[in-house]
């Protein structure tokens, strides 16, 4: 039972106060509708940033973390890197199998994600078959590390269905942050060029692209970094 109560002093004919009222209101109902109110809102707002396939952040709350994370990077001049993931042939994969199938393989590739992020990591489902993590704290070597260990354990990972254990592989784009970036978008262009380099040469392999922290300078710099 919830309750307001009131507290009244009574006061007598030698004006002193000699005696209290208690004023009891039985307030269950306004309290418990209050509580469910909250915790609708509170499960509206959980959902309308979670992707409902694969429990990762979805693409419009996942960009906001990204951007938040941009402008800490500006402030702070703090190194943070992107990674973004594609999983190879997904759509030859689809009509092979068919979607459900597709589907159990995107929850599956979530969870791997979700299974070797950090507390401070954010993971998103980008759209598609196309992924997100932002590594906060990260330079691109040590992203790199991060993209291979995520890129091993797909390749490595077995989908039970049916009668069948299916696998896949994924291509990662690297990218850290620049401070001659203008905005997010242009560090998700970075990240997604490096990751159309992976596809191009071969997919299931890492690509971080030149740039400014990405280079030493030295006549001999490779174009590209390329593990896998």
């Amino acid at each position: 039972m919830y309750q307001n109560i009131t507290f009244l002093p009574l006061i007598g004919l030698d004006q002193r106060v000699n005696s209290v009222c208690l004023l009891v209101y039985d307030v269950t109902d306004i309290a418990t509708n209050k509580n469910e109110l909250e915790a609708a809102n509170r499960t509206l707002q959980r959902v309308s940033r979670i992707d409902r396939l694969t429990g990762l952040y979805n693409r419009g709350y996942w960009e906001e973390c990204l951007e938040t994370e941009f402008q800490r990077c500006k402030r702070s001049s703090r190194p943070a890197s992107l990674l973004m993931l594609d999983i190879d042939h997904f759509k030859r994969f689809n009509d092979a199998h068919g979607h459900q199938a597709g589907d159990q393989v995107l929850r599956e590739f979530a969870n791997v994600m979700q299974s070797l992020r950090r507390a401070a990591d954010v993971a998103g489902r980008y759209g598609g078959e196309e992924f997100g993590l932002i590594l906060p704290e990260t330079n691109w070597p040590q992203a790199m590390i991060v993209a291979e260990r995520l890129r091993t354990h797909v390749a490595a990972l077995e989908v039970s269905w049916g009668r069948q254990l299916l696998s896949v592989t994924t291509s990662v784009g690297i990218s850290e942050y620049d401070p001659d970036m203008l905005n997010h978008q242009q560090w998700i262009q970075h990240a997604d060029d490096a990751l159309y380099q992976a596809k191009a040469q071969g997919r299931n392999r890492s690509i971080v692209l030149p740039g400014p922290s990405a280079t030493d300078g030295s006549p001999d710099q490779q174009s590209q970094l390329i593990v896998g």
